[in-house]
């Protein structure tokens, strides 16, 4: 999964294909309330987790509801 990532003029990293050094701070900007970060968490994660899920079941639409599941039971405070 390809993502731009560059700083912008507030000082946050952009859109661009993550990588192992970026995630803590893409954590903190989320931490911190920052949707941009968790759309990242998100984009990063996706692919992997339904690999993951399609192991487990051929049903397309419980592996597409288990991770909307999992991303809406991820707590979001301090929203930006």
């Amino acid at each position: 999964m390809l993502h731009l990532n560059q700083t912008t003029t507030t000082g946050k990293m952009a859109l661009r294909q993550i990588t192992k050094y970026d995630w803590p701070e893409v954590w903190k900007e989320f931490r911190e309330g920052d949707m941009e970060a968790f759309q990242k968490i998100y984009n990063g994660f996706l692919e992997k987790l339904y690999a993951y899920g399609s192991k487990l079941t051929s049903n397309f639409a419980v592996v597409e509801d288990s991770i909307q599941e999992l991303f809406l039971a991820i707590p979001i405070v301090n929203i930006k």
